[in-house]
């Protein structure tokens, strides 16, 4: 009886686990899709003679200014 339990445990742990894995993943896919959005959404495409937008991870050099912020 005791080793039919365990079984029976086990076998709800895993499908316990299977489904948190699933909805965790349409969450997180969710997310990214939504922070694309609103990156994309943010940062027009550059119009002709305009410089391009900074590599991700660095800052834009603000022009025209006396010191410029980085």
């Amino acid at each position: 009886m005791t080793r039919a339990a365990d079984i029976w445990q086990r076998g709800i742990q895993r499908d316990l686990a299977t489904e948190v894995g699933k909805q965790i993943e349409q969450v997180v896919a969710a997310q990214v899709k939504a922070d694309k959005a609103i990156s994309d959404a943010a940062a027009p495409a550059p119009q002709d003679g305009e410089a391009a937008a900074a590599p991700e991870g660095e800052a834009p050099v603000l022009q025209g200014l006396d010191n410029p912020i980085q």
